[in-house]
């Protein structure tokens, strides 16, 4: 078993950090203080290619494989949830179920300018007496022309789970990259900060707290990259995506509470980003399906084996 990224990774890995933290880090607490999308950040992310990562070339995408995919998704959400999921649902919701679906019409018609970032997917999903999102969605009185119907008719809900699947791989990422940014708050924190006249990372009780948080982030991290490896093959992994997703929901939460215990009173104030890990986080439990879904399909799944 190899676990080492390629090259090609490697080098993806890095121009994905240094766009979130040199470009993003800077800049999004003004754009969230005046809750003003950050359309230029956007901008910039199509001019790398991430608004493109799973369409392929031929629609002038970057046709990533999901590994790679997976560690772009982490690296924007170790600096910023916002910016990462915005990129994640264009790319895994809307322009994964238009490539998957689509007619070569449809295709051709809508992949080029997604990929290019000319405009920005989004997808519904959850009806209004069932589902997780409180984004509403009114169509009075639509008609829908035959061309535009995406799959076959009466099959959006086997559709909809088999993009579900890549999606679910993308939040458990999302959930690594939250954990993990939280993490790094935490520890750069307890080295600066001095108590009693030893930095906080010298007591035994907080080493041993951020010991296992780093743990923790490691396996789901791992989770997350053995799903998109069976993705990136072409075998089924609904149990393996929901595994990685609810476990690096769960993680990413006790990471960032963990986080903004070890900043004390700083940690719930606008002063120190770690209290937008804390709001962040919470998110991966809930979207993409809650952890209690999650945990009926991984049950289903391991019930019904033979």
């Amino acid at each position: 078993m190899d676990f080492e990224l390629t090259a090609e990774q490697v080098l993806l890995r890095r121009t994905a950090r240094e766009f979130a933290e040199g470009e993003v880090a800077p800049v999004i607490a003004r754009y969230e203080e005046a809750e003003e999308f950050p359309a230029e950040l956007i901008q910039k992310l199509a001019s790398l290619g991430f608004l493109g990562c799973l369409v392929p070339p031929e629609y002038g995408g970057a046709g990533l494989d999901y590994i790679s995919y997976a560690v772009v998704v982490e690296e924007l959400c170790r600096v910023n949830g916002s910016i990462g999921i915005t990129m994640w649902a264009h790319n895994s919701l809307c322009s994964g179920h238009l490539y998957l679906f689509g007619t070569p019409a449809q295709r051709e018609r809508y992949l080029p300018p997604l990929a290019r970032g000319e405009v920005l997917g989004a997808w519904a999903l959850t009806e209004p007496g069932a589902g997780s999102d409180t984004a509403e969605l009114v169509l009075e009185g639509v008609r829908v022309p035959k061309a535009n119907l995406l799959g076959e008719r009466g099959q959006g809900f086997r559709d909809s789970k088999r993009v579900l699947e890549g999606g679910r791989i993308a939040m458990a990422a999302m959930g690594v990259g939250l954990a993990q940014g939280a993490l790094d708050l935490a520890l750069r924190y307890a080295k600066e900060r001095h108590a009693f006249g030893q930095p906080l990372a010298g007591f035994q009780g907080l080493r041993g707290m951020l010991a296992d948080l780093a743990t923790e982030v490691e396996a789901a991290r791992l989770l997350t990259l053995r799903a998109a490896y069976g993705k990136d093959r072409g075998r089924p992994v609904m149990r393996e995506a929901s595994m990685a997703k609810v476990f690096a929901s769960e993680v990413a939460v006790r990471c960032a509470t963990k986080a903004v215990q070890v900043h004390g009173g700083y940690g719930y104030t606008r002063e120190f980003p770690v209290e937008r890990f804390y709001r962040d986080a919470k998110l991966c439990e809930i979207g993409e399906g809650t952890s209690e879904v999650q945990r009926m399909v991984i049950a289903r799944s391991i019930l019904e084996a033979r």
